[in-house]
């Protein structure tokens, strides 16, 4: 067998472990934008995570930040960094400029309230110019759903929710991976209750409630690997994997990748840099040499 052949069997053996998907398969259109974004940047999958401190020049930093970027990724993140100190009025804008190099743009919200307040807060995100928003399953599987699912009815071609399944930060194991006790159909007559851990269930939940991606932290790439070989195996619908806390968290961007992730989110790393062009053109780089599980 010839090395461009053998190459080309791995990468099939590759696909097909990390839960390789047929075209018939829906793609949901936050995803699709997304992929678009991906092939207008020399294939990055790099998500920057515009984390930058607060001060007077904050929009103006965060757009010359775009500007000098731009190349190296396919999205970027907006979280209370920026959320809090700027107008609505300012982010829209800082979103219409990340819309012009056709990036998309992730309000790192982790919305968490009852159904018909995240709805207000989804109208909001949506004419601010965003196109997808991360979101805490801890709400419960009937308000997750409902949610989403207004979500997909906004904007155009919908609102893509990410749902949090594991954080990145060292304190997450405290809560996402926590041990609980679930009723369950299989579980025994002397014990109604089964174990598991909440980040299963918050696993079982996104993709109960079609939630375009979920978040599984760079820093822990065995769960990384678990929530792929799960999603891998849905017969209707594709759901990404997005995993911050490369570099200035621990996590490994390669390892992360070649675990399962579709899409790293780096921010410090990138941002307070000595080279901040030269650090996004390498994890650029990185991120275009594993295509995500679905493509």
């Amino acid at each position: 067998m010839s090395d461009e052949s053998k190459r080309d069997h791995n990468q099939g053996e590759d696909r097909h472990a990390r839960g390789f998907m047929s075209t018939s398969t829906s793609i949901p259109t936050f995803l699709k934008r997304l992929s678009r974004s991906v092939e207008e940047h020399d294939g990055s999958r790099v998500v920057l995570a515009l984390d930058l401190e607060p001060r007077d020049t904050l929009v103006d930093r965060v757009c010359s930040t775009i500007d000098a970027l731009a190349c190296y990724i396919c999205g970027i993140k907006i979280n209370m960094h920026l959320l809090l100190p700027s107008s609505m009025y300012d982010i829209k804008y800082v979103n219409d400029h990340a819309h012009s190099y056709g990036l998309q743009s992730i309000a790192d919200i982790k919305l968490n309230d009852i159904p018909s307040t995240n709805k207000v807060a989804i109208d909001s995100l949506t004419d601010s110019g965003f196109d997808a928003f991360t979101i805490n399953p801890i709400i419960g599987l009937d308000a997750l759903n409902d949610t989403i699912n207004h979500a997909h009815s906004r904007g155009v071609g919908g609102m893509g929710a990410i749902a949090l399944v594991y954080m990145s930060h060292k304190s997450a194991e405290s809560s996402y991976g926590m041990q609980v006790k679930v009723a369950s159909e299989r579980a025994s007559n002397q014990d109604p209750l089964s174990s598991t851990k909440l980040y299963r269930i918050f696993l079982e939940w996104a993709l109960a409630s079609d939630a375009d991606g979920i978040v599984v932290g760079a820093t822990r790439p065995e769960i990384i690997m678990e929530c792929r070989e799960i999603v891998g195996k849905q017969k209707h619908r594709i759901t990404a994997i997005f995993s911050p806390g490369s570099g200035a968290q621990g996590g490994d961007p390669s390892i992360a990748l070649r675990s399962g992730a579709d899409y790293i989110i780096v921010g410090r790393s990138i941002l307070y840099s000595n080279d901040p062009v030269k650090e996004a053109s390498r994890l650029a780089k990185i991120s275009s040499s594993y295509p995500p599980a679905w493509a």
